[in-house]
């Protein structure tokens, strides 16, 4: 009884971390894309030190976009962790099961 109180409140929570993960996935390749045009080589006057092995080869970006990517993928691991767990307990979880007969 107490899980199909709780299954809303799972749908919705799936459904948001969703409507997060969505937008963020997008700005995370957008991302990923634009430094596909930055140089092969570091450039210290712009601050291009780090390398980051992206599409295309290894190009250099500044520590604060490589630390935005890194913090980009996490978040978006861990949303897709929230939608498995809310569609996993929505759907039951590991309550009870009817046995077949032996």
């Amino acid at each position: 009884m107490i899980m199909r109180k709780n299954r809303r409140a799972y749908w919705f929570g799936a459904a948001f971390a969703a409507a997060l993960l969505i937008p963020i996935w997008i700005y995370l390749n957008v991302l990923q894309n634009t430094y596909a045009t930055r140089p092969h080589e570091p450039d210290p006057a712009r601050g291009w030190t780090v390398p980051y092995a992206g599409k295309g080869g290894t190009v250099y970006v500044t520590p604060q976009g490589h630390e935005t990517v890194i913090w980009l993928f996490r978040i978006d691991f861990g949303l897709i962790l929230v939608i498995a767990f809310c569609g996993f307990m929505a759907a039951g979880g590991l309550g009870r099961r009817t046995r077949k007969p032996d």
